[in-house]
């Protein structure tokens, strides 16, 4: 393992929405010079993992990092960007979509799994951010905030024919797929509650309903009966919204593995001197058999 730490899930360049995790009686401060982890993505095959880290301080924003599952080669892709966060792996493992704010504006690219051939996908004054793939890998889904406030919004993989899929006053988050492409689970503070609230509906933005309150960066299971998401750690839930249970505390983020069998998750927990200790685990659904992968 390699000197990594800290796990932090956050939009891009803005306030965390639903921001849950808890410090206890410590005041929390981020300590430098410490990687910020914040994002997490298994390739399809289960081998590698996508993380995006602020490894020095946060003006220099944002870095994509390429490991290992089991914690070794950690490799940063040198994309010439600034402020690259949210990578996501296309289903046939040839791509990654990625958020970055290159060229003054917070824009949604796709890129080989080694940096190389960048293409741009979005062009809009406003932030776009968050890409998620179809489970085809035909179509991607993002939030924008191109219309005042952050919705959700679908696009083909080539960046065409970009839709809107919800509209509300309040700000819709993080998209992720359902297994058979047929919905969409998301985090929105539409009911005006204290925090995030975990919804679901169909692709095409009907058939809304709530599934738990205080909630933040939903993952539907890869085998659809469950959605995994964050709230003073990490949670998991069945669809319909019965059987919420925790796995583990201290967690602010975390990602199935392609064959539901294990969770990654980036962890924070603080010591008796409030000093805060930060890495990358994978742990089984049960929350038992934790290994930290990085730190």
């Amino acid at each position: 393992m390699i000197p990594f730490g800290t796990a932090v899930c956050v939009l891009l360049l803005s306030a965390v929405p639903g921001w849950s995790q808890d410090s206890g009686p410590c005041e929390r401060k981020w300590t430098f010079p410490v990687p910020f982890y914040q994002s997490i993505s298994w390739s399809p095959d289960g081998s590698r993992i996508a993380v995006a880290a602020v490894t020095t301080n946060w003006d220099e924003g944002y870095r994509i990092f390429i490991a290992d599952a089991d914690g070794s080669a950690v490799v940063p892709l040198d994309t010439g960007g600034d402020s690259e966060l949210y990578p996501a792996w296309s289903p046939d493992g040839l791509q990654i979509a990625f958020a970055s704010k290159r060229g003054g504006n917070t824009d949604i690219f796709s890129m080989n799994p080694d940096g190389t051939k960048i293409i741009r996908l979005t062009r809009d004054e406003a932030k776009d951010s968050y890409p998620t793939w179809s489970p085809d890998g035909e179509k991607i889904a993002f939030h924008s905030q191109r219309d005042g406030n952050f919705e959700i919004y679908v696009m083909n993989a080539d960046g065409s024919g970009q839709t809107r899929l919800t509209d509300h006053a309040a700000d819709d988050y993080s998209p992720s797929w359902s297994p058979d492409g047929t919905r969409i689970v998301f985090e929105s503070d539409r009911d005006e509650t204290k925090g995030d609230d975990i919804y679901v509906m169909a692709i095409d933005g009907t058939h809304l309903f709530q599934v738990v309150r205080d909630g933040v960066f939903p993952m539907w299971s890869p085998d659809g009966k469950t959605i995994l998401y964050a709230s003073h750690g990490l949670h998991v839930v069945g669809v319909d919204g019965k059987g919420a249970r925790e796995l583990m505390k201290n967690a602010v983020c975390g990602a199935w593995s392609p064959d539901g069998s294990v969770i990654a998750a980036a962890s924070i927990e603080f010591d008796d001197e409030c000093i805060d200790h930060h890495s990358l685990i994978v742990l089984k659904l049960d929350g038992s058999g934790r290994k930290k992968l990085l730190q």
